[in-house]
């Protein structure tokens, strides 16, 4: 029976696969919209909802606060039970069922956790910071062709490209620049995600400390099935 060989990476890859980023570079090649936006939406609370490339047939579910962190709800398939993330400062975590699913995207195979572990959330590095999740790279450049309207609302289309990676950001063009949608393509896999409710209060419970474990004990006590 071998042992987990899980490294933050891993987890890491999966919280890539859910946040908006794209390529970026030092400038700003987009009339400084990137800037703009970005300042507006980690001023401001929000809520998101779509699919997501981070796992095949899944769904995810944004909430997000300044100050408080944010909490990312993923469903795994159509049936399946949903994985969570939360974020804040420079921490992550993530739930152990997303975290074993991360190993499986790998290449990896299923593996078992213990009861003790079920509810249990592996605490991993969050290098840029919770904008991750929805910032704007730097490198997105306006596509008039794409605009459209969304919610009812005019928007402006900026696209970032990065290898195999195509994301494109429609911007409310009136009032404050927030993202209204996000559509990725991830080596194909394609995603549609909505934001709303900009200022709108917003509760965010962190997993507390009885419920976090760091990624040695998660990798010592996880197992390969038997």
């Amino acid at each position: 029976m071998g042992r987990i060989r899980i490294r933050s990476v891993a987890v890491a890859a999966l919280a890539l696969g859910v946040a908006a980023v794209g390529c970026s570079t030092s400038e700003d090649e987009s009339g400084g919209t990137p800037t703009r936006v970005n300042t507006a939406m980690g001023a401001t609370t929000f809520h998101a909802k779509g699919s997501t490339t981070a796992v095949a047939g899944g769904t995810q579910e944004i909430w997000s606060d300044p100050r408080q962190g944010m909490h990312i709800v993923i469903t795994i398939g159509g049936t399946e039970p949903a994985g969570e993330m939360f974020c804040h400062g420079t921490d992550l975590y993530m739930s152990t069922d997303l975290a074993v699913e991360s190993l499986r995207k790998a290449g990896g195979a299923a593996y078992d956790v213990p009861a003790d572990l079920k509810q249990s959330f592996v605490r991993g590095p969050a290098r840029d910071g919770c904008g991750m999740f929805y910032e704007v790279a730097s490198s997105a450049k306006e596509d008039r062709k794409l605009a459209a309207t969304v919610a009812g609302v005019p928007t402006t289309a900026i696209v970032a490209h990065q290898g195999t990676t195509t994301d494109t950001y429609f911007i409310a063009a009136k009032d404050k620049p927030y993202v209204l949608r996000l559509d990725s393509n991830r080596a194909g896999h394609v995603s549609t995600t909505n934001y709303d409710s900009f200022g709108a209060p917003v509760t965010i419970r962190l997993p507390t400390e009885d419920r976090i474990v760091s990624m040695k004990d998660f990798q010592t006590k996880a197992t390969l099935p038997r």
